[in-house]
């Protein structure tokens, strides 16, 4: 009989190697030798949760807790499968403890902080994303996020425009940053700041937008500066946008 630790450790292996059926059933054989293995109930759960198999990653997790504490990791993913099987309330509290843990490790934030934002909990999202930004001023996701959040939470546009600028100067190249940006400008009556920015986003870029109500907004943008190439280019986005609707 193999140690449950060499079988996590065989399945670990073939999974970041690219066979994750394989991690699978060799956790499966882990299983009918040493079925109270919570170790292995848990990497099973978190591998089914990676290949996006959600009721069969919620099984195995739950199991894992009645045999040992989770890892970060597992409570992650975790409060995910809580959160798509509509256990929002569950989900959120999961989410919201991870959030607060003083020793939480920079590589969890994101998925956290996005958690957060899918059961609807803004402000602790932003409140996460705001801890990790004063960590790390230079944290360009971070920043983003306080950015976004503050605006999902209703701060004035005003007080965001100032972050969402910093962070289009840290990554100026970033398609997404410099579109926020343009559309909290253009939220602000700010026309003139919004096209300096949009104005820099070639017709490459503005044909892979995938928000109609931007590529609308900017369309009529690029009207009022006489820009016919970049506002045809949106309305054509935008139209094929809703055919595929």
């Amino acid at each position: 009989m193999e140690n449950p630790a060499t079988a996590c450790q065989t399945a670990k292996e073939l999974f970041h190697s690219g066979f994750p059926h394989d991690a699978l059933q060799r956790l499966r054989i882990g299983l009918e030798e040493t079925p109270d293995a919570g170790q292995i109930w848990e990497l099973y759960g978190v591998i089914q949760h990676a290949q996006q198999a959600f009721s069969e990653a919620l099984g195995a997790l739950e199991t894992a807790t009645t045999l040992r504490p989770l890892s970060l990791g597992g409570q992650l993913a975790l409060a995910d499968c809580y959160r798509r099987s509509n256990a929002q309330q569950t989900a959120a509290s999961m989410f919201q403890h991870l959030a607060r843990r003083p020793d939480l490790p920079s590589q969890y934030v994101p998925d956290i902080v996005c958690g957060l934002a899918a059961v609807g909990d803004y402000p602790t999202a932003l409140e996460l994303s705001r801890k990790i930004a004063e960590q790390d001023p230079t944290c360009v996701q971070a920043l983003y996020g306080t950015a976004y959040y503050m605006a999902r939470c209703g701060y004035p546009t005003e007080l965001v425009i100032p972050i969402m600028r910093h962070v289009v100067q840290l990554a100026p190249h970033e398609l997404r940053f410099r579109v926020a940006l343009g559309m909290l400008h253009l939220t602000a009556g700010q026309n003139d700041m919004a096209y300096q920015v949009v104005v820099k986003i070639s017709c490459e870029q503005l044909a892979t937008l995938n928000c109609r109500r931007c590529l609308y907004q900017f369309a009529n943008l690029f009207e009022t500066r006489g820009d016919e190439t970049r506002r045809c280019v949106c309305l054509v986005r935008a139209r094929a946008l809703r055919e595929e609707d």
